[in-house]
C-alpha cells in the first residue's frame, strides 16, 4: 500500500492539508497595533490576550475532511474505481477550500481595518494538494488500466 507512488503523494497531501490546519493562512496588523493571525478556524489577535476576532468554522471543516479524505483514501487501495471517485472528491473540496479562504480573507478585510497584511507559506499549500491528488489519482488510474489489460490477456 505504500510502496505504491500514488500513496505516497495522498501521504504528502494528508501532511500539507494538516499543516493547513495548524499553521496560519495570513498575518495582519489592524487598527489599534493589535496584531492578527488569520487561521483556517479564525482571525486571532496575538498579544497579551489571545481571542477569537473573526469566525471561520466552514474552512476548517474543508480543511479537515480534505486531510481525512486523503488518508482514507491510502488504506482503501483494493477499490481503484472508489480510489479515484474520493480522488476527484477531494480536488473539489480543496479548490473549495482555496475559494472559501479567499472569500473569509476579503471578509476580514471589509469587516476590519488592516493596515498591513502578509501571507504564510501555508496560503499555497492547498494549491499543492490539489497537484499532489491529482498526481495519486493518475497512478490509480494507470495501476487500474495496467490489472484491466492484464485480465484482458488472461481471459
Amino acid at each position: 500500500m505504500i510502496q505504491r507512488i500514488q500513496s505516497l503523494f495522498l501521504l504528502a497531501a494528508t501532511v500539507l492539508s494538516i499543516i493547513v490546519v495548524i499553521h496560519p493562512v495570513s498575518s495582519m496588523m489592524l487598527t489599534g497595533k493589535v496584531e492578527a493571525e488569520f487561521f483556517t478556524y479564525g482571525l486571532m489577535s496575538m498579544g497579551e490576550s489571545t481571542e477569537m476576532l473573526y469566525n471561520t468554522f466552514p474552512v476548517i471543516i474543508l480543511a479537515g475532511l480534505t486531510a481525512i479524505l486523503s488518508l482514507i483514501t491510502i488504506f482503501i487501495y483494493r477499490k481503484r474505481a472508489l480510489q479515484m471517485r474520493i480522488c476527484v472528491f477531494n480536488i473539489l473540496l480543496t479548490l473549495f477550500l482555496i475559494i472559501s479562504i479567499f472569500v473569509y480573507y476579503l471578509a476580514i478585510k471589509r469587516n476590519f481595518v488592516v493596515l498591513t497584511h502578509s501571507f504564510s507559506y501555508s496560503a499555497l499549500l492547498p494549491f499543492v494538494n490539489v497537484i499532489l491528488i491529482f498526481q495519486a489519482f493518475r497512478g490509480i488510474r494507470r495501476d487500474d488500466l495496467l490489472l484491466k489489460s492484464y485480465n484482458r490477456l488472461r481471459d
